[in-house]
């Protein structure tokens, strides 16, 4: 009770509105995931490994390799992948958004705001969300 009085207040003070519990999970596909930085192979390799061992994604970007699989195959997943020498930056069960929406400056700097009092709160262990911006708007808000 007192963290979803928290969460409120948050979203209160940001001019936002809390939706009821579950409300949005449809927007969510709850996948495993995986990182490693891009020195641990190629994209050839770790496709191969990955997708061998029951992954269903691989995408990267300028460092990290990142693998999402089925929840019940995260660790076999995992498993593969170490046991072939590399090192995992991180295995987790997440939240994927099925879709993104583009921010502009003004709702950008709205939401990061949101987000960065939300993840201050002690009992928040994440905070996922649907949100794409533009590189030349990160700019903007550095």
């Amino acid at each position: 009770n007192r963290t979803a009085g928290e969460v409120r207040r948050v979203f209160n003070k940001r001019n936002a509105t809390l939706a009821e519990a579950g409300a949005v999970a449809w927007m969510f596909d709850r996948l495993g995931y995986l990182s490693l930085e891009k020195s641990q192979g190629s994209e050839e390799e770790i496709l191969e490994i990955a997708l061998d061992a029951g992954a269903s994604d691989v995408k990267g970007d300028d460092a990290i390799w990142e693998i999402y699989t089925p929840v019940e195959e995260l660790y076999k997943v995992k498993s593969a992948i170490e046991g072939k020498g590399k090192t995992i930056g991180s295995a987790e069960i997440s939240y994927v958004p099925k879709n993104t929406v583009k921010l502009e400056l003004d709702h950008a700097r709205s939401l990061f705001g949101l987000i960065e009092a939300l993840e201050e709160l002690d009992d928040t262990q994440h905070v996922y969300s649907n949100f794409e911006v533009d590189d030349s708007v990160m700019e903007q808000l550095s």
